[in-house]
């Protein structure tokens, strides 16, 4: 925009001046209204976007219909085909799996990757176990701290005997032994 009327003024000189002064006072008398898309609708009103809203709609419905038209299929499969377990006695030398006592497909199905009632069981009696376990240690370490304080006595392990050798007399001796064996020779 700026180039053209730059360009403009180059031709026209100052002539093109007096031009627009004079075109901008016949404009004036005619009163020229510009009236977009017909109507009152001369207003652009400046709002927020709606287009993450709309992205999120449109993901949701996507992921659903995915999810839910499959899902439909497969339950209705299961109900219509298969129907519910039927009690039957159990053949010799079969051992039935802990997933096979439930009574419809969807949820055999299900049970065969979850953990079993005994399996949930046993572990929670684990860590009932090892909390047990590690109160009785800190119980016995509260007790024998206060034996060793009442009785004013010592622990085993903070015991440093005394003797003639420490590491570095043994290190000078080893040194000295092998500098004066290497001048007798």
């Amino acid at each position: 925009m700026v180039v053209w009327s730059t360009f403009s003024r180059a031709i026209h000189g100052t002539k093109g001046v007096s031009n627009i002064l004079l075109n901008r006072a016949i404009l004036k008398n005619v009163q020229q209204v510009r009236q977009m898309s017909g109507g009152d609708h001369n207003k652009f009103i400046i709002q927020p976007t709606r287009w993450q809203w709309n992205k999120f709609k449109d993901m949701v419905h996507m992921y659903v219909l995915i999810g839910m038209i499959p899902l439909g299929l497969i339950s209705t499969y299961c109900n219509v085909f298969i129907g519910p377990a039927q009690l039957a006695p159990i053949p010799e030398g079969y051992t039935p799996k802990e997933y096979e006592y439930h009574r419809h497909p969807i949820t055999r199905f299900f049970a065969s990757f979850m953990e079993s009632e005994q399996e949930a069981y046993e572990k929670h009696m684990h860590i009932l176990w090892a909390e047990y376990d590690a109160s009785e240690f800190r119980r016995i370490d509260k007790e024998i701290t206060a034996l060793i304080q009442s009785r004013g006595d010592y622990q085993k392990y903070y015991y440093l005997p005394v003797n003639k050798w420490s590491a570095q007399d043994m290190q000078k001796e080893k040194y000295e032994t092998e500098q004066l064996g290497n001048q007798g020779r």
